[in-house]
Formats: structure tokens, C-alpha cells, sequence
């Protein structure tokens, strides 16, 4: 969002002086009062919710006063309802009370798969962050990338504090993966597998009873850059630095 305060965003890609801008807060104040009321009524349940979901649930409402999309309801909100809601980093609304306006979405997604202590499937984040408070699909499917998520199934993420992974189980989990690789290499082969990884008895113990899979045991293995898993089955590794690169 723009830095001037007397700035509106309108659209995606534009942004308009609010004294030149078709809206009229003094004729709409009734209707824009309702969507304020609206909005806060969901964040005193959600906490938080995109802006993309209240232009949604209002469409209607919202075109009938001359506010055509999301981006221009948001600088509408920033504006003149302030006291009210917090509209500081699109997409993101909050109440303007709140203590917690420092969170981003992904604060908030990282939060949710901490607390679970357990694997969540993508699809439990889609139906609460994308369907539920209307955040964009991209903005949560980017978690899986964070260096304190894994993927413990297809389909299903982990987050570090539920297995309480650390640096000495890191290093143990690859000084397994080690000496597996040396022993394929003296068998004449040119990689080792994250079967034969699983069947150790060596690895780590994880916490709140969770056990290892194949997904988790890979990600895991690559993420400090040291091994790479090939092929289409997700089961072979090799080194990053070996001979044969």
C-alpha cells in the first residue's frame, strides 16, 4: 500500500488522490459504516482475515457505493476507519485494538503448524487460510519452503518444534546417511536410499511419538544442502560433492 496516507489504492495496479477520487464519505457514511461493523465482527472470531474475504461477503454492498474492488475498500478502511481497524499491510485487517498487528501471515501459518504437534495435511491449511479468511492459495503453500517446516507426507507438512528437531540430531541424521552412501559405494553402487535410512536404528528419536517417513527423512537430509535426493520416487541420495557430479 501506498505511504501517503491521502493516497487509495483502487485496483491491483492503481492509486488515485482520495480528492479525486469518486467516493463520497459523507453520503456513503451509513454504508461504509456497515462494512466496518462487519469487519470487526469477524475479527473479534478470527483475529485476523484478508481483506479479499470482506469485499467477497460484502461485493453487493461494496459496488453499490462505488468501492470496485478489495485493494480500494483497504485504503478506504486505512483512512477512515483507523480507530477502528488495523489496515497497515494489505491484505492483511485487523482490529485496530489489537496487540498483535506485528504478525504476518506466515507468523500466523508457522503459529497454527507449531501448535498441532503433529503433521497438518495442505489441505487443513487451504480450508483455514485460503477458504476460510481468504488469503491467497500462493501466500500458504509458500510455508513448505520454511527452513523450520518439513514435508512429512505428500501432501502434509510438519513444523520443527512438533518432532523438536536440533543440530545434533541433524548431524546424527547425516553421519547415518554417511556411512549408508560408503557401504553402496563398496558395493560398486553410485547412491544410497532413504529405505535403508529408515531401517537404521541409529536415527534420532523424534518427539510427541512421531515416527520417521520417507518425505520427512528427505527433506530433512537436504536441508543443509550436504545431500540431494534424485529420481522420480523420492528415495534415492547421493552427496552434493561426490565424484561422480
Amino acid at each position: 500500500m501506498s505511504g501517503n496516507p491521502s493516497i487509495i489504492r483502487v485496483s491491483p495496479n492503481e492509486y488515485v488522490h482520495k480528492d479525486n477520487l469518486n467516493f463520497n464519505i459523507g453520503l456513503n457514511r451509513a454504508a461504509f459504516g456497515e462494512l466496518v461493523e462487519y469487519s470487526a465482527r469477524v475479527l473479534k472470531k478470527e483475529r485476523h482475515v484478508s481483506i479479499k474475504k470482506i469485499f467477497s461477503d460484502t461485493r453487493i454492498k461494496c459496488k453499490s457505493i462505488g468501492i470496485r474492488a478489495d485493494e480500494m475498500l483497504y485504503s478506504l478502511f486505512r483512512i477512515y476507519a483507523s480507530d477502528t481497524l488495523w489496515a497497515a499491510q494489505y491484505p492483511q485487517l485487523r482490529l485496530a485494538a489489537a496487540d498483535n498487528q506485528d504478525r504476518t501471515i506466515q507468523t500466523e501459518v508457522l503459529d497454527y503448524l507449531s501448535k498441532k504437534n503433529t503433521f497438518c495435511t495442505i489441505r487443513e491449511l487451504e480450508e483455514l487460510f485460503v477458504k476460510k479468511l481468504g488469503y491467497r492459495l500462493q501466500t500458504v503453500d509458500h510455508i513448505r519452503y520454511h527452513e523450520n517446516v518439513y514435508v512429512y507426507l505428500k501432501g502434509a507438512l510438519i513444523h520443527k518444534s512438533a518432532i523438536q528437531w536440533h543440530q545434533n540430531k541433524q548431524d546424527c541424521l547425516e553421519n547415518i546417511a554417511a556411512n549408508i552412501y560408503q557401504g553402496s559405494i563398496r558395493k560398486g553402487l553410485v547412491f544410497s536410499t532413504i529405505i535403508e535410512i529408515m531401517e537404521s536404528n541409529e536415527l534420532p528419536e523424534l518427539a510427541n511419538d512421531i515416527q520417521y517417513s520417507k518425505h520427512l527423512i528427505a527433506d530433512l537430509l537436504t536441508k543443509r544442502g550436504h545431500y540431494i535426493v534424485i529420481g522420480s520416487a523420492y528415495n534415492a541420495y547421493v552427496p552434493t560433492e561426490n565424484e561422480w557430479k
